[in-house]
């Protein structure tokens, strides 16, 4: 896979995965991950029915196309599901952006106002970037 664009941003197929639920991983590489993530976006976080063989004009073959809903079909079987959302995904991809367009010298203000969210917001990620992680923290005696 490389690198991709997810919301213009290029991350590489490793970052991906890290920022997936397994399920969404494991159906990326069965149907490709921009059938994926069309699949998460349209289901994602709601309960669907995956049909024993899919309808021509049904919703699921809307989204995906027949192949790509007849090899998900073979992989999870038919009867209901709950797909997770690959909001994760997302939100990492605009951290990304906003962290490089920051290098970049756009400021704080420009980058709330690009990605709807509160100034405050945009240090927070900022500031993530350089904090260390909870697994390097000294445990508390």
């Amino acid at each position: 896979m490389g690198t991709v664009l997810i919301d213009g941003t290029p991350l590489s197929a490793r970052a991906v995965s890290e920022h997936l639920p397994p399920l969404l991983v494991e159906i990326a590489a069965l149907i490709g991950l921009n059938n994926m993530l069309a699949l998460a976006d349209t289901f994602g976080g709601i309960r669907f029915y995956v049909p024993g063989e899919p309808s021509p004009d049904g919703d699921l073959v809307a989204c995906i196309g027949l192949d790509n809903a007849r090899a998900l079909v073979r992989h999870l079987g038919p009867g209901h599901i709950t797909l997770p959302k690959a909001d994760p995904l997302y939100r990492f991809a605009r951290d990304v952006s906003i962290r490089r367009a920051h290098a970049a010298h756009v400021s704080c203000r420009d980058l709330a106002r690009r990605h709807r969210l509160s100034e405050r917001r945009v240090w927070e990620i900022l500031a993530a970037e350089h904090a260390p992680s909870r697994a390097d923290a000294p445990a508390l005696a």
